[in-house]
């Protein structure tokens, strides 16, 4: 087992889990491997390989995949969305591909399917039940931004089915989200917007308007925690469309890592 150093890369899991997957190494390879480490409280036992993402070519000269999109996942199982990248002229390698692990067996992923567009540098969200595969890239030689939202029930495996339509085509937003409600924030679609919109993930629906963010911004993270959503400078309720809170003083990051 080799323990890469890696930048590009993804991570998803559980309450007892975390899993980094994807990503290319300190000399430009593609990596593979999934690594696992324990989430549990006091455990301190080392990183482990997990398995292979196949998708991912490892000995390929001119395609340099790595992980461009946002994965989902379940208490059991984690999905990998369209695993891509970017060729050697800085193209966008798009994909469609849908696979699959459970947390609990440690194996390569498992093909799940696929949406119902490729795509790279979308976003996507997630109940315990169901995952929505939202916006992205899905132009290569030229850039396409996709308005299309897909579905998924992540118990079992099959395409994704149509869940309806961004309020823009748009790539490299992020999403918070809790059990019921998605919300997608800021985004890329020619310039930066600071749009966020929201949906009820167990209807099929476009989008609704939930507010905006307080400035105009792309490929941030975010973390949720089934109240609030936080992107490191703004925080927004997820049952409460509004716009978000800017946070500017120590005090209020204090408050807000205490909150997670």
């Amino acid at each position: 087992f080799t323990h890469h150093r890696k930048y590009n890369l993804a991570a998803i899991g559980n309450t007892v889990k975390a899993i980094t997957f994807g990503g290319v190494d300190g000399v430009g390879n593609n990596v593979t491997q999934m690594t696992a480490y324990s989430m549990v409280a006091g455990n301190t036992d080392a990183a482990v390989d997990f398995g292979d993402i196949p998708e991912l070519d490892p000995n390929s000269v001119t395609l340099y995949y790595h992980y461009n999109g946002q994965p989902i996942s379940s208490p059991t199982r984690g999905i990998f969305v369209s695993p891509s990248g970017r060729d050697g002229n800085s193209r966008n390698v798009v994909s469609d591909v849908l696979t699959y692990i459970t947390f609990d067996t440690a194996s390569d992923t498992t093909d799940f399917g696929n949406l119902t567009v490729a795509r790279t540098n979308q976003g996507s969200f997630a109940s315990t039940t169901r995952g929505v595969v939202a916006g992205g890239n899905t132009g290569s030689s030229s850039i396409a931004y996709s308005n299309v939202l897909d579905y998924i029930t992540i118990a079992s495996t099959g395409n994704a089915t149509d869940f309806g339509n961004l309020s823009a085509g748009r790539s490299s937003f992020f999403c918070g989200s809790n059990t019921t409600r998605g919300v997608t924030m800021g985004g890329y679609g020619g310039s930066a917007v600071d749009t966020m919109d929201y949906y009820t993930i167990a209807s099929a629906g476009n989008a609704t308007d939930f507010g905006n963010l307080t400035a105009a911004v792309e490929k941030l993270g975010v973390i949720s925690n089934g109240t609030k959503s936080w992107n490191g400078t703004d925080i927004i309720t997820i049952a409460t469309a509004a716009n978000a809170t800017l946070l500017t003083a120590d005090a209020d990051y204090v408050a807000s890592y205490t909150a997670f």
